[in-house]
C-alpha cells in the first residue's frame, strides 16, 4: 500500500464527509449540509482575509481517485501583542483501517506544512498524541487541559445518564440523587456581584472589537484566539446551539462567557459548556458573576450539568472556589508546533486556551 498523499482542495468536502462518515466520526446530514460545512470552514471563514488564505486546507492520502486518509485543516488567526498569527488548527482526520500503515506518512505531511506561523491541535487522543510528537510537535503547557470542572443542576438527570453509559438500572440514579443534590449544594459557592445580561450570537457587535484589543493590550505576551465580533459569529455557525452572557459597566463590556450546547443523545445527557470566557484583567468578580449566571441558565433550561473546558488557572481557580468538580481526560489533548522565526510559545503564561480554539465548535 501506498496511495497518493496530497494537499486538499475546496472540491474534496463531499468526499471528505463522505469518507469520515463511514468511519464513525459526526458529519453533518445530507450533501447540501455537507457542503455548507465546509463552505463554512474554507470559504467564508474570516482569517482567510487575514493572512489566513495562505494556509493548507488539509491532507490526504488518495488511492484510485478513492479517499483513504484525510487530515483536515482551519485556519484561524491569533494575536501576540502587536503580531499577526496565523494558525494551522487540526479538524477531523481519520483513516481507513486497511491502510492504517500509511497513517505516519499523512501525520507527516500535515506537520510538515509551512505556510502558518504555528500548528495547533486540541482533540488528540492517547494514540494521536504520539504522531504529533514525533513530528515535532509540544504539549500545550497550559495546567488543566487534561480535565473538565462541572457542576450537577440536576442530580437525577445527571446520574441517570450515568447509569445508562454504564448500562446500570436506572433505579440506582433514584437512590443516588438526593445524595449527590446534598452533596453539590454544599461544594455550590456561586457569587454574582455584578449584573449579567444575555445576549444571542447575531447580537454581537462593534463592542466585542474594541473589548477584545483592549484585552490584547493589555496582555501583550499572551497568544490570543481573534475574538472580534465577526469571527466569533462565524465560530459558532449554528447560532441555537450558543447564547452569551456579558457584563457592562458604565456602558462598557468587561466580559463574556460563551454558553455552549453539546448535548449526548446515545446517554439521553443535556448538556451545557462554557465553552469560553474572556474578563479584563481576568478580573475575579467578572468571572464569578458570568459563572454564577452560567449556572443560573444551565439550571433554567433543564440541562442536568454544565461543564467548564480548558481556559487557563486564573479562571478555573475562580471555577473551583464556586464548587466545581473534577474529572480527568486519560492524555494530554493539546499540542502545538511552532513554524515562526523566534515563535516561543514554551511558557504557561502565553497561552489562553479555551474549547473555542481548534475546531470544537465548528463539527
Amino acid at each position: 500500500m501506498k496511495g497518493i498523499v496530497r494537499a486538499a482542495r475546496f472540491d474534496d468536502g463531499l468526499a471528505a464527509s463522505a469518507f469520515l462518515a463511514g468511519l464513525g466520526l459526526v458529519q453533518p446530514e445530507g450533501e447540501a449540509a455537507r457542503q455548507h460545512h465546509w463552505d463554512h470552514i474554507w470559504r467564508r471563514n474570516p482569517a482567510l482575509e487575514r493572512g489566513g488564505e495562505r494556509a493548507d486546507l488539509g491532507w490526504l492520502i488518495e488511492d484510485e481517485g478513492r479517499i483513504v486518509g484525510f487530515f483536515g485543516n482551519v485556519p484561524r488567526i491569533y494575536r501576540l501583542g502587536e503580531r499577526r498569527l496565523v494558525a494551522g488548527c487540526a479538524t477531523q482526520w481519520g483513516v481507513d483501517p486497511q491502510w492504517r500503515t500509511e497513517t505516519r506518512r499523512l501525520a507527516k505531511a500535515y506537520a510538515d506544512q509551512g505556510q502558518v506561523d504555528f500548528l495547533l491541535v486540541t482533540t488528540a487522543k492517547r494514540a494521536a498524541s504520539r504522531l504529533f510528537l514525533e513530528n515535532g510537535y509540544g504539549a500545550v503547557p497550559q495546567p488543566g487541559l487534561d480535565s473538565v470542572l462541572f457542576w450537577v443542576a440536576d442530580s437525577q438527570g445527571f446520574l441517570a445518564a450515568a447509569m445508562r453509559r454504564k448500562q446500570w438500572p436506572g433505579l440506582l440514579a433514584r437512590l443516588g440523587a438526593p445524595a449527590l443534590a446534598l452533596f453539590g449544594l454544599a461544594k455550590r459557592r456561586f457569587q454574582a456581584p455584578l449584573a449579567v445580561e444575555r445576549i444571542g450570537r447575531d447580537g454581537l457587535g462593534e463592542e466585542f472589537d474594541t473589548f477584545f484589543e483592549r484585552v490584547v493590550a493589555a496582555r501583550p505576551n499572551r497568544l490570543l484566539a481573534e475574538r472580534d465580533a465577526q469571527t466569533l459569529r462565524w465560530s459558532y455557525p449554528d447560532a441555537e446551539r450558543v447564547e452569551f452572557l456579558v457584563v457592562r459597566e458604565t456602558g462598557r463590556l468587561r466580559g463574556f462567557l460563551a454558553l455552549f450546547a453539546d448535548d449526548a443523545p446515545a446517554i439521553g445527557l443535556k448538556r451545557r459548556k462554557v465553552i469560553d470566557l474572556m474578563a479584563e484583567d481576568d478580573a475575579p468578580r467578572i468571572v464569578d458573576s458570568l459563572l454564577a449566571a452560567a449556572f443560573a441558565r444551565t439550571r433554567e433550561i433543564g440541562a442536568p450539568v454544565l461543564e467548564l473546558v480548558g481556559l487557563p488557572d486564573p479562571v478555573r481557580a475562580r471555577a473551583r472556589l464556586a464548587g466545581a468538580l473534577e474529572r480527568r481526560f486519560v492524555s494530554w489533548p493539546a499540542y502545538y508546533k511552532p513554524l515562526a522565526e523566534g515563535l516561543a510559545l514554551d511558557a504557561e503564561s502565553a497561552w489562553y486556551l479555551s474549547g473555542l480554539d481548534g475546531d470544537a465548535t465548528l463539527v
